[in-house]
């Protein structure tokens, strides 16, 4: 219906293009790049606990020649954001051998009683000195 309440007919011309754009091959190729992009974005949303999004555009130019063919040319293109990649700490040893482990998304460092007197002391008082015990 348009704004006046009339039944307007749907007008298919647009999907009907897309159909038989190179020879009905480019909705397969398109329909195969969402479906990854869609997978890309499911792992990035899942990595980063919320959303991922992404782009798809479809342009296409249609060049019309004066006996009334054209030859349409369409291009698509995904678009998804870059997800972070993990990183690695590197060591030396004393060969000079390299040794690595992933690095932690949140280092805790401890002091030699294992951070409790720290921990357990409130901000507003002066915190105790580690004791020695040994």
């Amino acid at each position: 219906m348009n704004d006046d309440g009339e039944f307007v007919p749907t007008n298919d011309t647009a999907a009907a293009l897309l159909r038989k754009l190179e020879d009905g091959t480019f909705l397969n190729y398109a329909g195969g790049e969402v479906q990854r992009l869609l997978s890309h974005l499911r792992a990035l949303a899942a990595k980063k606990n919320g959303r991922a999004v992404g782009e798809v555009t479809i342009k296409i130019k249609i060049p019309m020649g004066k006996d009334g063919y054209a030859l349409p040319i369409a291009t698509l293109k995904c678009k998804a954001p870059e997800m972070a990649r993990d990183e690695t700490m590197i060591f030396v040893d004393e060969e000079g051998d390299l040794m690595s482990r992933p690095v932690e998304k949140q280092l805790v460092m401890k002091g030699i009683d294992g951070g409790a007197a720290a921990a357990a002391a409130p901000a507003n008082e002066p915190k105790k000195p580690a004791s020695k015990g040994m």
